[in-house]
C-alpha cells in the first residue's frame, strides 16, 4: 500500500527557513542548523523536534529531496538552498515546497574562477564586482568584493586568502590574490584574484535547538560508599 503523503491543511505551500532560525511545521519545531557542501553539492541540515518527541530528528538534504516532518505525514521537498557572502558572516535558507521542483540540477560550479579588478563577474545568478586589490599594512593580501544594490551578498565586504566564498548554490575557497603591478616594460597589470571550488565544506556549528528542548541524559546513580 502506498504511503499517505497528505500535508496537513494548515501547512503552507512554500516555507523559508534561514540558518539558526525555528519554525513551526505540522506541529513539530524545525530548525535549519547548517548549509554546507559534500562533493560540490549544497547540503542542509535540518533538526525536528516537538512537545512530545524532544530527542531531535536530524538529516541532511539537498535539491529534490524529500523531507517528511517529524512522525507525521506531513511531507515537503527542498526546493531551494542558497548561501552568500564570506565565511558564515550571512546565514543561508532553505525552501521547502509541497512540490517537488521541476529541475533537481543545482548551479554548474566551475573548478576556478580568475577574477580581475575592477572587472565585472557571474557565477550562477550571482553578479558582483571586484573592486581595490591591496596590500595592508601587515603584508596581508585582500580584495574588495562590490556587490550591486539590493543583491544578496550584501553591501561592499573584503576576502583574504583562504576565506570562503558563498554565492548562492556555489561555495569557493579564495585561493589567491594578486595585487596589482607595472610589468618591466613599463604596462600596469590588474590584481585579480582566483577563485577554487570547494568540494567538501563542512559547517563547525552545532544545532541551534534551545536548551529547554534538548533531551538531558539520565542522572549518574549516587557513588556508593
Amino acid at each position: 500500500m502506498a504511503e499517505n503523503k497528505e500535508k496537513h491543511a494548515e501547512s503552507p505551500e512554500k516555507i523559508t527557513i534561514v540558518e539558526g532560525s525555528i519554525v513551526d511545521i505540522c506541529g513539530w519545531h524545525v530548525s535549519l542548523s547548517s548549509i554546507w557542501i559534500d562533493n560540490g553539492i549544497i547540503k542542509a541540515d535540518l533538526d525536528m523536534w516537538s512537545d512530545k518527541f524532544r530527542k531531535p530528528l536530524s538529516g541532511g538534504y539537498s535539491k529534490g529531496s524529500e523531507v517528511k516532518i517529524g512522525t507525521t505525514n506531513c511531507v515537503y521537498y527542498v526546493y531551494e538552498i542558497k548561501k552568500f557572502g564570506r565565511n558564515n558572516e550571512k546565514p543561508g535558507y532553505i525552501v521547502l515546497s509541497t512540490k517537488k521542483p521541476e529541475t533537481l540540477t543545482t548551479e554548474k560550479c566551475q573548478e576556478t574562477e580568475p577574477i580581475e579588478a575592477t572587472t565585472r563577474a557571474c557565477i550562477g545568478d550571482v553578479h558582483f564586482g571586484l573592486g581595490l586589490v591591496y596590500k595592508e599594512k601587515n603584508g596581508k593580501m585582500a580584495a574588495v568584493i562590490c556587490p550591486p544594490l539590493n543583491s544578496p551578498l550584501g553591501q561592499d565586504f573584503e576576502v583574504y586568502e583562504g576565506d570562503a566564498l558563498w554565492v548562492g548554490e556555489c561555495a569557493y575557497n579564495v585561493e589567491k590574490i594578486v595585487d596589482g603591478h607595472r610589468t618591466p616594460d613599463g604596462r600596469y597589470e590588474n590584481g585579480y584574484i582566483v577563485l577554487k571550488k570547494h568540494k567538501r565544506l563542512l559547517h563547525d556549528k552545532g544545532p541551534t535547538i534551545p536548551g529547554e528542548w534538548i533531551s538531558q541524559p539520565p542522572k549518574a546513580p549516587k557513588d556508593i560508599t
